[in-house]
């Protein structure tokens, strides 16, 4: 078994973050002197924190995050950074570095709620990615009674859409086929046509997140078994990470915060500690990836709107992954915290 800590905090405040002005990945801002303030006081929080690996986020406010907090850290300094465009925050398209109240409208215009709404260009969030139009054999009144795209964005069609779709042809006893000639058949086959279009389904960040944490799955399974293989000539004592300090220090231990844990947890090995800098929106997904796909057990004080909640600015979210060396097996996730900003409270007494 592999078990590595897993530390998350997302990019200091920028200008537009205050402004409330989409960023994306099309705005580079640098942080405000908030946001470095911010990326200070978290560097503090996790200045005892040992980690082995860093990644960051390729676009300047994360990078600018990051920097701030190994400058903070007692044994990080001089670590290497690897900056990921995986990372990177959702793409908005025509949205970015316009006001958030314009996308909430342009999904208002389309029916939908902002924070699932793709606008043109932009990533999508359990959407129906551009697939063949289907159209009846028997009846042309389908394709005007279900349209197939949006209106503002030609292509993607909503889930209710699929559903009318689906119920339409049940009612209508209707044959249908694919532009391009290929039969789908008789009713009876519906339910492989709602099968193909549910294929078509594509939460692009939710993607760009799975891909980055299999590829840290893979890394640290391939460092830990390497390293079984060819041990260091030092021996670690049994209650060390990989580089000296203990489990308890995936939590900064001047901080009072308890390790929401099993007890029988507290003295586990870790086979490596890693700190991750990205973006609010990412965030939120990759802990939906967390949830919906692995799993992953929170803290009974967390509640459902915490979960989907996106992270203050330089909050701090912190996890245990376990990984058994056995195909197909999911890793197994457990989350010590979630957006934690004790290391705020400072900054916000001093604007009082």
């Amino acid at each position: 078994m592999v078990v590595f800590g897993l530390t998350v905090v997302r990019h200091g405040e920028t200008k537009y973050n205050k402004e409330k002005i989409l960023q994306g990945q099309g705005v580079d801002e640098p942080l405000s002197e908030t946001g470095f303030q911010q990326a200070s006081a978290a560097g503090i929080y996790l200045s005892n924190t040992r980690f082995t690996h860093v990644f960051s986020s390729d676009l300047l406010r994360a990078k600018q995050t990051t920097d701030s907090i190994l400058r903070k850290n007692q044994f990080c300094k001089e670590i290497s950074v690897n900056y990921d465009a995986r990372l990177r925050e959702r793409k908005y398209g025509v949205a970015e570095g316009k006001p958030l109240t314009n996308l909430k409208a342009m999904a208002k215009a389309a029916g939908e709620q902002c924070p699932s709404y793709t606008p043109p260009g932009g990533e999508t969030l359990d959407e129906y990615q551009p697939f063949r139009a289907i159209r009846s054999q028997q009846s042309n009144h389908l394709q005007t009674f279900v349209p197939m795209s949006r209106p503002d964005h030609p292509g993607l069609v909503n889930l209710h859409q699929l559903h009318q779709l689906a119920a339409l042809l049940h009612y209508a006893n209707s044959s249908v086929s694919s532009l391009d000639g290929e039969d789908v058949g008789h009713p009876a086959l519906i339910p492989r046509l709602v099968l193909v279009l549910t294929y078509s389904l594509a939460d692009e960040v939710k993607a760009r997140c799975q891909d980055f944490f299999e590829y840290l799955c893979y890394l640290i399974s391939h460092e830990a078994c390497l390293e079984k293989q060819f041990p260091p000539s030092t021996d670690r004592n049994d209650t060390e990470l990989a580089g000296g300090s203990s489990t308890a220090s995936l939590i900064n231990c001047c901080s009072r915060l308890e390790f929401h844990s099993d007890s029988d947890r507290a003295d586990e090995v870790l086979d490596a500690n890693i700190l991750v800098v990205s973006h609010g929106a990412y965030m939120r997904n990759w802990i939906g990836y967390f949830i919906s796909n692995l799993g992953c057990i929170f803290p009974a004080t967390v509640t459902k709107t915490e979960l989907s909640s996106v992270s203050p600015n330089t909050g701090i979210s912190q996890f245990i992954v376990k990984l058994e060396m056995i195909k197909d097996m999911k890793p197994q996730i457990h989350c010590i915290c979630l957006n934690r900003e004790d290391h705020l409270a400072s900054l916000a007494s001093e604007h009082l």
